[in-house]
């Protein structure tokens, strides 16, 4: 009699185990699949992106794009700032950094306001920042150099790079290509400031 009755209890918890485990199973696979409003999990939000999104007088966005490493007669970087004043793109020579050409025009509010979010669904803060400021100094030698930043007034909030190199993938976790229209095609003719990077 005591045999059956501690079988049965065996029975019963072993029963229960199972039942927890698959339980469990189905929950794990339930928050995979569809989410969970567990905050604990939430992403930590990224400071690049939320001061993207700032539509405010002092921020701004930027896009710089360094040219081969060549002589000094030959090097130009071009580096194109906008907010919600101004569209400026200029274009410098050699490694002091010279200024060739530049042209600015005024911005809206409203303007800006697409942009940083056009800017934000192309990927324009996806990555996370470089600790060494030199990560990206000398690299792509014979190519070119893409950093993307976004600014409070003078003071860079974020910033990220890639290059048109394979092997120096960079920092930002997005497509170049589309960014790099959407900073075109708020200037018009600024493609031609870009031609010689």
């Amino acid at each position: 009699m005591n045999r059956t009755v501690y079988q049965r209890i065996i029975l019963v918890a072993l029963g229960l185990l199972l039942t927890i485990g698959v339980l469990a199973i189905f929950i794990s696979i339930g928050r995979i699949l569809f989410g969970t409003n567990d905050s604990r999990s939430a992403p930590t939000s990224d400071i690049g992106r939320s001061a993207l999104l700032t539509n405010a007088e002092n921020m701004s966005v930027e896009l710089t794009i360094r040219g081969p490493i060549v002589a000094d007669e030959h090097f130009t970087t071009t580096t194109m700032q906008i907010s919600s004043r101004s569209r400026r793109v200029t274009r410098f020579s050699g490694y002091s950094m010279h200024v060739a050409e530049q042209i600015e025009l005024p911005n809206t509010y409203r303007a800006y306001s697409e942009f940083i979010h056009a800017l934000d669904r192309a990927g324009f803060m996806n990555g996370q920042a470089s600790a060494d400021p030199h990560a990206s100094t000398g690299i792509c030698a014979t190519g070119q150099l893409f950093e993307l930043r976004v600014k409070r007034g003078n003071q860079t909030i974020k910033e990220l790079w890639s290059t048109s190199c394979r092997a120096d993938r960079g920092t930002l976790r997005a497509e170049f290509a589309p960014i790099h229209q959407l900073f075109t095609a708020q200037i018009p003719d600024s493609s031609r400031l870009f031609a010689g990077n």
